[in-house]
């Protein structure tokens, strides 16, 4: 029975082992991928993803480098494109949002704020839209 309790044991921190290393290598590529999208800006994704197009694709050297031309000059586009809805983007959260608070309970705005100012500061964070003002 100690026999068999010893396999066991081994067996389990193994597969704890196995989870905790499959969620922390989760973790590291959602943080790489993170500082791509967010911090790099849109260069850094272009080669990110020009980089995986061409792991996929088995590329060589000159075709590697103009699919990163091609995502960084559509990296640039994307951006013309962000900036000029931007100001649509804030009109639509900000009507939606006195949608919201014209239907809520007085006990639900406290909470319906925290989400708000979360989302908010997402915003600000990941530059997505021009963020709408605090109320």
């Amino acid at each position: 029975m100690s026999r068999l309790r010893s396999i066991l044991s081994v067996t389990a921190i193994f597969v704890l082992g196995m989870i905790v290393g499959g969620l922390l290598a989760f973790g590291l590529v959602d943080r790489i991928q993170r500082r791509a999208f967010v911090e790099g800006g849109g260069g850094a994704v272009a080669d990110l993803m020009a980089r995986r197009l061409s792991y996929r694709l088995r590329a060589d050297k000159t075709q590697r480098e103009q699919f990163r031309q091609i995502y960084r000059e559509a990296a640039g586009d994307l951006e013309v494109v962000r900036r000029k809805v931007a100001p649509d983007l804030r009109e639509i959260f900000e009507r939606s949002e006195k949608k919201f608070r014209a239907i809520l309970r007085p006990e639900q705005l406290a909470e319906f704020d925290r989400i708000t100012a979360q989302l908010r500061a997402t915003w600000e964070r990941d530059n997505l839209v021009d963020p709408p003002p605090a109320k």
